[in-house]
């Protein structure tokens, strides 16, 4: 099974549930949608501890391209999580055809800020093309175990998705309440 894994936090449910289904698990870190590139640096080093520490093999793509991501999404409005989403998932998919995954899936299944039919019809859709099997699995039932594995382990917990709008999303607020003060100075 090639795992995609978005986070090392994300990571830690979805790898126990499919170990215990039996499968052999290969990780693959590719998220060219992480920003800025201290996140991205962040997030890679926690995904590489954490699969250093299980034991298991990490498969890396660690392209930093903030251009070909921002350019694939822009214009895409609120559907621009579902063009991350596909951008990533076809490549998950290619790579794991490429090394001879019997399937592949997604820690961002694990999310419950996800919308997981969508990703699960991006991820079939991908694979079939792909010619891979995609698996899924609605990992959100172990959200609250995850996190508190997480947090038991010490391990990088990020505060948002990694990319740019969700990061502005993330401080909306905080933005609009330094705009109000700014314009009453």
């Amino acid at each position: 099974m090639l795992l995609h894994s978005c986070c090392a936090p994300c990571t830690i449910y979805p790898f126990d549930r499919l170990q215990s289904e039996g499968f052999a698990v290969t990780g693959f870190f590719y998220n060219p949608n992480i920003h800025p590139f201290c996140e991205f640096e962040k997030r890679l080093q926690a995904v590489c501890d954490f699969y250093r520490t299980a034991g298991h093999e990490l498969l890396i793509d660690a392209a930093y391209d903030v251009s070909a991501f921002i350019e694939a999404v822009y214009g895409s409005g609120a559907r621009r999580c579902e063009t991350c989403w596909r951008m990533r998932l076809r490549t998950v998919a290619q790579m794991g055809r490429e090394i001879g995954a019997d399937a592949v899936t997604t820690t961002l299944l694990f999310s419950i800020y996800q919308d997981n039919d969508t990703l699960a019809g991006i991820g079939r859709e991908e694979s079939r093309d792909a010619g891979v099997e995609f698996y899924y699995e609605d990992f959100r039932a172990g959200w609250r175990e995850g996190q508190r594995r997480a947090r038991e382990l010490s391990i990088y917990r990020q505060k948002y998705c990694g990319c740019i709008f969700s990061e502005e999303e993330r401080y909306k607020k905080k933005i609009a309440a330094l705009m109000e003060t700014k314009r009453r100075a």
